[in-house]
């Protein structure tokens, strides 16, 4: 097996930090900033993962030359939904679209967010982290948090 490059260490490294800081947050003692931490650590996650994939695979970077930045999460999204080895299925984009467009409203506005949908989301989010960094990288999720 190759040596992966740097950028899909680090990449890959911050996605299990903040799907480990989501989790903290759900299952804390705090609930003020709950919901948000929760949402915006879980979203962060996933772009972190996705973009980590995109580099792994080589045939799509994840900065646009064009603005200098690196792309959004809807791009790496569709980006991972057309490479053969990763690809994504439209549920697993809709659960990761859902999650972003739930982190951006409770944000940036005040949804309201059932205690029974937070732990859904949560639960999904959790489940298909696994799927892909076992699917990709041949990692269980398992091994990077205490037993």
């Amino acid at each position: 097996m190759p040596r992966e490059s740097y950028n899909v260490r680090i990449l890959r490294s911050k996605a299990i930090a903040s799907l480990r800081t989501g989790v903290a947050a759900f299952n804390g003692l705090d609930d003020d900033a709950r919901t948000t931490t929760v949402l915006l650590h879980l979203q962060h996650a996933f772009e972190m993962l996705l973009k980590a994939i995109l580099e792994a695979k080589k045939d799509a970077g994840v900065f646009d030359k064009r603005t200098q930045k690196s792309i959004s999460l809807e791009r790496a999204i569709n980006r991972c939904q057309q490479i053969g080895a990763v690809k994504l299925t439209d549920e697993e984009a809709g659960v990761i679209r859902h999650l972003d467009a739930m982190r951006d409203a409770e944000q940036h506005w005040h949804l309201v967010v059932d205690e029974g949908l937070l732990y859904h989301n949560a639960r999904t989010a959790v489940t298909l982290f696994d799927d892909l960094l076992q699917r990709v990288f041949s990692e269980n999720l398992s091994d990077h948090i205490p037993k």
